[in-house]
């Protein structure tokens, strides 16, 4: 029931349910629902969220504050992907 509630947001709307999340996770021991979607948030808007570079930030501070075990891995990946992306002139190669 929660998926399907959580499936029927847009991103924008998830976006801001990330950002409202991330303080109440940070200001008490994580609780169940709310890792829960995160999570399941994460699956679904994978890509849009890990293109924005203030969304990686803010997804940084919820794994923080879930313990940095669950996220680790998506943000690893979504690291990598923005350096992938960024312009030739932004990437410095130290030998």
């Amino acid at each position: 029931m929660l998926e399907q509630a959580l499936l029927l947001l847009p991103f924008g709307a998830a976006a801001e349910l990330l950002t409202r999340l991330a303080p109440l996770l940070e200001a008490a021991a994580p609780a169940e629902l709310m890792t829960r979607c995160v999570l399941f948030l994460l699956n679904v808007h994978h890509k849009q969220l890990t293109a924005s570079s203030g969304m990686v930030a803010l997804l940084h501070r919820i794994d923080g504050a879930l313990g940095g075990r669950r996220m680790r891995n998506v943000l690893e990946f979504a690291d990598a992907e923005q350096l992938v992306r960024a312009p030739r002139s932004a990437v410095v190669v130290i030998s």
